[in-house]
């Protein structure tokens, strides 16, 4: 095992949201991992989809070796307030309807079983006076 099965299996599923174009109408490719990246001062390209591994905790036989890694993913999109119902919303419905319940694969990584949603997301914060909503979930995939 390479180690990074975790970082692949969110590779997976970077892959099957670029792709999906009913979830490009609303946000495009704007996928980012861990953060949107802007030009120092601007603003980002609201909305966007950011995608983390959360944790990875590794799965190993008594003679330490490690067979795979079960993995947090969290997937959001976010964007401004305003956006919330036309876009935020339906946009992230259609990532819970493409990632729950789905495996996939590259040649670097096998998802074992199905992704399912252990934590709903969905706050507000407010930057430069602008109010923010984050809508997303964090997903449970074992990653080998």
């Amino acid at each position: 095992m390479a180690g990074t099965e975790a970082t692949d299996a969110l590779t997976v599923y970077f892959t099957l949201l670029k792709a999906d174009t009913t979830l490009q109408a609303f946000i495009g490719q704007k996928w980012y991992k861990d953060v949107a990246q802007t030009a120092p001062g601007s603003s980002p390209p609201w909305p966007f989809g950011i995608g983390q591994v959360q944790a990875a905790t590794d799965i190993q036989f008594l003679s330490a070796r490690r067979v795979g890694a079960d993995t947090l993913l969290m997937l959001k999109v976010i964007g401004l307030d305003g956006d919330f119902t036309a876009t935020l919303r339906p946009a992230y419905r259609r990532v819970d309807a493409l990632v729950q319940g789905t495996s996939g694969s590259s040649s670097d990584v096998l998802i074992i079983g199905k992704a399912v949603r252990e934590q709903l997301l969905d706050y507000s914060e407010i930057v430069n006076g602008q109010v923010i909503r984050h809508l997303g979930g964090v997903y449970r995939v074992l990653a080998q």
